[in-house]
């Protein structure tokens, strides 16, 4: 922790785990055009290189999307 700190490093765990009755809840919340998540960028795939810099450096707070062509 210690060491983590003194050199400015972040990362969190994360735990999940297989909800089938989730998945169904998403899938139609999603079909019925109900759920929305707000996308702060979006960028070509031939960018992604410049997606990560702006998600690293913070210059995009929300949710990023990667396009393909």
């Amino acid at each position: 922790m210690q060491y983590r700190c003194s050199h400015g490093i972040e990362y969190w765990w994360t735990y999940m785990r297989a909800d089938p009755d989730g998945l169904h809840e998403i899938q139609r919340l999603s079909g019925a055009g109900k759920l929305q998540i707000p996308v702060e960028k979006t960028f070509p795939i031939s960018q992604v290189r410049e997606a990560h810099e702006a998600k690293e450096k913070r210059l995009v707070p929300g949710k990023v999307v990667l396009e393909f062509d």
